[in-house]
């Protein structure tokens, strides 16, 4: 039996086939035209090379999202808003992408195209920072299941920075002064003592 039957062609490397075809590239991966065919379809010139465009939109999309973990952290310790607001959810995500994306004038497709590898992208970012950073948590909200993002970090307005400054400061400050007056006390107390000795000699010449 003629080996060739069996022979099969392997998928080529980051394209995404079915029943042996090439149907498409892995997210972030674009198709490589032919310069010797462009009009060539996948299956005459299947070849899929990093999108380095949507690789910076990717990039681009998860620290806005990552910032917008953090500033939510921030507000919920400075008191800003209703601290017990459901924290972040992959809707979030959803939305933020939208909205970036929105100027680009792509169809909701290639939109959620971009919502699998900047997830990816921010787990990524939750392993590097041993999950201090940012947390993923999965959940169950009117029966789909919901990812939940928090962060122990918190990036707080400029307001609630100068205030916690402020306040701190005032507290290193009270133990300063309250040191200061501490040792004032002493000295005072120590010269009277001191100024009563030396008139008690006095009086006993």
């Amino acid at each position: 039996e003629s080996p060739l039957i069996h022979n099969c062609i392997p998928c080529p490397e980051h394209a995404i086939c079915t029943d042996g075809i090439v149907q498409s590239c892995e997210p972030s991966y674009r198709f490589l035209k032919n310069p010797f065919f462009p009009d060539a379809d996948l299956v005459l010139w299947p070849k899929c090379v990093s999108d380095t465009k949507k690789t910076a939109r990717i990039n681009l999309l998860t620290n806005a999202f990552l910032d917008k973990v953090l500033r939510d952290a921030g507000d919920r310790q400075c008191g800003i808003g209703d601290r017990t607001r459901p924290h972040l959810t992959d809707d979030d995500l959803r939305a933020t992408i939208a909205e970036m994306l929105k100027p680009m004038r792509l169809s909701e497709e290639e939109i959620d195209s971009y919502y699998s590898p900047v997830l990816s992208a921010l787990k990524i970012k939750r392993s590097d920072s041993g999950e201090r950073m940012l947390t993923i948590k999965s959940t169950t909200s009117n029966d789909r299941s919901v990812k939940v993002f928090r962060s122990s970090f918190a990036k707080k307005p400029l307001k609630c920075r100068v205030t916690s400054w402020l306040k701190s400061a005032w507290e290193n400050a009270s133990h300063y002064i309250a040191l200061l007056g501490v040792l004032v006390s002493t000295s005072v107390v120590a010269g009277y003592v001191v100024t009563r000795r030396r008139e008690d000699r006095a009086e006993g010449r």
